[in-house]
């Protein structure tokens, strides 16, 4: 995004008055396009990209300042749980990784609509956990579908298929401790627990 700043000076009537008013006014303008390239592809009139010109300060994406994206988690958290009046315990390590580990197309506005998300899911006084993120935050860029993927089956029950196989693997490497499961899965115990229940998986 690069916003762009022009101080401006005028001097207008009041209508049906010949006095005239001082005023000083500065126009703040924002594109997630490169204006220049866009008036070279005739999007973009030139002469008010002058008028606009002043000062241009560019602000890179936020998949491009990571070091950013966990001091702006914890100053939303802070912000929303206030809003919400609603006391939330912090954000669990994993789920840092994963905001660090995201693209964030939607840049700051997406990371805060998530935030509020969380905060709207998470217990009073718990930690925000991994398995309450959205599941575009989860799956990896790129990412193919298995073979056994049928898209003329429901996405609910393709996400129990899913969840079922990955809890029997974690169960089984760690000969039944839920806890380590839990912690391969990346979610809490009773997350775990939780899930083992809705799918009635006995271990």
């Amino acid at each position: 995004m690069t916003p762009s700043s022009s101080g401006v000076a005028a001097q207008p009537n009041r209508l049906g008055s010949n006095e005239l008013i001082r005023y000083n006014l500065r126009i703040i303008c924002a594109s997630n396009k490169d204006l220049r390239a866009e008036i070279h592809k005739g999007n973009f009139r030139e002469d008010l990209f002058f008028r606009l010109f002043s000062v241009e300060i560019r602000l890179p994406a936020l998949r491009e300042r990571k070091g950013d994206i966990v001091p702006l988690s914890m100053s939303f958290l802070e912000d929303i749980s206030n809003l919400f009046n609603k006391k939330i315990a912090g954000f669990s390590p994993e789920v840092l990784n994963v905001f660090e580990n995201y693209s964030w197309p939607g840049n700051i506005r997406q990371l805060r609509r998530e935030i509020e998300r969380l905060v709207a899911l998470t217990p009073q006084g718990e930690l925000i956990s991994p398995d309450k993120c959205s599941p575009e935050l989860l799956t990896p860029p790129n990412q193919t579908l298995p073979e056994s993927v049928r898209l003329d089956d429901s996405l609910g029950h393709q996400v129990q298929l899913l969840e079922t196989r990955l809890i029997a693997k974690a169960l089984q490497e760690t000969a039944g401790n839920r806890l380590k499961a839990a912690t391969l899965l990346g979610i809490t115990r009773q997350g775990l627990y939780k899930k083992m229940k809705r799918y009635q998986i006995a271990h």
